[in-house]
């Protein structure tokens, strides 16, 4: 056991070494525009999503977005634009201050996904109106270079409607291919495609081939 010894009117306190202090990691701001050719000229893009070193922003009315306390990494550094109906852009590039990067993004995501949603009672088939649809729609493979940012789902372009009283819903917007996943809630109703081994969020893979149709039966509980 130890024990503390006063001499006099004072105790010898011991200190306690300070650490020494890290440098601060600079942070930079990646700002710019984003726009789209059209038919009537080159138009500001509002709502597009801007993704860097996980961090997100998006573009106002103007097409500007801004997005401060970017911190380089090591190994490379990417920004990514994306909007529904429109193709994604990544551009690589180095962060040594505020650096400005602009795109142009072109309209290449056109598909729709469109269907009717129903139930089978002992007269008929029935349409079911008020079911949310969602439909998550990526440009590539998730695992593919490029088609995933900081936060792997970031750059999916996220698409939802309600079925009215014909029980159809339609989305518009979408990328083809295989990476397409759509969900369907309403209260009272089972979830059509509720979470698996294979997809743990749920959801069922819908592969877009331009106008593509998918209606779905739904189970009351």
């Amino acid at each position: 056991m130890l024990a503390s010894v006063a001499c006099g009117s004072g105790a010898y306190a011991p200190t306690t070494p300070s650490r020494a202090s890290q440098p601060a990691v600079p942070a930079f701001t990646i700002s710019g525009v984003i726009v789209a050719q059209t038919p009537g000229g080159v138009t500001p893009l509002e709502g597009a999503g801007v993704f860097i070193n996980g961090h997100r922003g998006v573009t106002n009315g103007d097409g500007f977005y801004s997005i401060p306390g970017v911190e380089a990494i090591a190994f490379g550094n990417s920004v990514t634009a994306t909007k529904a109906g429109y193709g994604t852009e990544t551009r690589s590039l180095t962060i040594s201050g505020d650096t400005r990067v602009d795109f142009q993004l072109v309209r290449t995501a056109v598909d729709s996904l469109s269907g009717v949603v129903s139930e089978v009672t002992s007269a008929a088939r029935v349409p079911i109106e008020g079911v949310r649809v969602e439909v998550y729609s990526m440009p590539c493979d998730e695992r593919g270079t490029g088609c995933v940012g900081f936060g792997s789902s970031e750059i999916r372009i996220i698409q939802s409607a309600m079925t009215d009283k014909n029980g159809v819903y339609r989305i518009s917007g979408l990328y083809p291919g295989r990476n397409n996943v759509i969900w369907l809630a309403k209260p009272g109703f089972e979830d059509p495609f509720p979470p698996r081994p294979e997809a743990s969020e749920g959801g069922q893979v819908v592969t877009i081939d331009g106008d593509t149709l998918f209606d779905v039966q739904l189970v009351r509980r």
